[in-house]
């Protein structure tokens, strides 16, 4: 899903964005959960950041199960961002948007 520029808070937690892409390749989506759990992480308990641009929401059968930010490419590095548990992981880049634009 893709927002404007820094969302307003309500669209972003209403998930009002565009639906860029469906990802359902499980082999894409099991790289994406991987380089998550390895992946460096700090509270944002504390932080005061602008929403993501973009938000991956993960579901299981229809479900939604988690919804992360997402913030493709900042210094050679991607960021998923779980606002509900106040966390931010750094990955190395698995380059979404040029694979699902």
């Amino acid at each position: 899903m893709k927002f404007k520029n820094s969302p307003p808070t309500e669209e972003y937690y209403n998930e009002e964005g565009e639906v860029i892409s469906v990802i359902t390749s499980e082999e894409e989506i099991s790289k994406i959960i991987k380089s998550i759990e390895g992946a460096e992480s700090e509270s944002l308990e504390n932080a005061n950041i602008a929403l993501p641009n973009y938000m991956l929401i993960f579901k299981n059968n229809g479900e939604k199960v988690k919804s992360l930010g997402y913030n493709p490419d900042v210094e050679s590095k991607d960021y998923f961002y779980d606002i509900s548990e106040d966390m931010r992981y750094k990955t190395n880049p698995i380059k979404l948007m040029e694979k699902y634009k």
